[in-house]
């Protein structure tokens, strides 16, 4: 399987700015899998009904969302960290 290595970057400003990086199947279209995401986020996971009938399901971040979809991390020979000073 073809893969490529995909930076997930996150935050609004500096204060909670994330990068995570991860090992995406070249199948698979990140932009599609966000639009999947965030509809289930805003559909299923932010949707409760009135009188709490439906439990509410267990949230899981992009980063994981993609990870059931067939992503994986990287490995140490894969990713090499490194801070300029």
């Amino acid at each position: 399987m073809k893969t490529k290595m995909t930076a997930i970057m996150s935050g609004c400003d500096w204060y909670d700015a994330d990068v995570e990086h991860l090992i995406i199947p070249l199948e698979m279209d990140i932009e599609t899998e966000y639009i999947e995401y965030r509809n289930w986020y805003r559909g299923e996971y932010c949707n409760t009904d009135e009188n709490n009938l439906r439990p509410k399901p267990e949230y899981v971040t992009f980063t994981q969302w993609l990870k059931k979809k067939g992503a994986r991390e990287p490995n140490k020979e894969e990713l090499e960290i490194f801070w300029e000073d």
